[in-house]
């Protein structure tokens, strides 16, 4: 699940080059995404109706993350700032904890298995969108992934997956946000 979700958290970004190639199209649009400078992705359980996280990037190794109800936590390279009780800790992280995730190596082995194919037209929002799915062939808790593309900007808009975790069911949707905006600016707390 941990993998599946900061796979999820990454993915934003799309352009269209064959309809026929949906795994073309998908490998397109997240390394595009992976090349943004800035992004938002909000993460919402579909199955309690309930926000999750948020999730702010800022390149090259900056995230700031806030779990619903929780103050943010803040990761620089790998230096994890966590706020609890009024303080702040700095932390120690296993070296390339998050930039493993954030490459075309680790796309190109979460590809290992995928079956693609395009669903055609949407929206999210008002703004127009191709559609995917995707699932694992070799993923022992099975899932099943929809993407929307933007027709316009290439990116990936947002990602919604469901499945069943520990004979669970879940459903999470990931939506991405602000791209390349010059607001997220994330810093160390002091």
């Amino acid at each position: 699940m941990f993998r599946r979700t900061l796979a999820l958290l990454l993915a934003v970004g799309f352009a269209a080059n064959a309809w026929a190639d949906g795994r073309q199209d998908l490998r397109t649009a997240f390394s595009r995404n992976l090349a943004l400078k800035a992004f938002k992705a909000t993460m919402f359980d579909l199955t309690s109706k309930k926000a999750m996280s948020t999730v702010e990037f800022q390149a090259p190794d900056r995230y700031r993350m806030t779990m619903a109800g929780q103050p943010p936590s803040v990761v620089i390279g790998d230096t994890m700032y966590m706020t609890r009780n009024g303080k702040t800790m700095k932390m120690a992280m296993p070296k390339g904890t998050f930039g493993k995730f954030r490459n075309e190596d680790a796309m190109a082995e979460l590809e290992k298995g995928l079956v693609v194919e395009s669903l055609g037209p949407g929206t999210v929002g008002a703004v127009p969108a191709r559609r995917y799915r995707f699932t694992s062939t070799t993923d022992k808790q099975a899932s099943s992934s929809t993407v929307w593309v933007g027709v316009s900007s290439g990116l990936v808009l947002r990602v919604e997956t469901s499945g069943k975790n520990a004979d669970r069911p879940f459903a999470m949707r990931v939506s991405n946000s602000d791209f390349n905006s010059p607001a997220i600016r994330i810093d160390a707390p002091k």
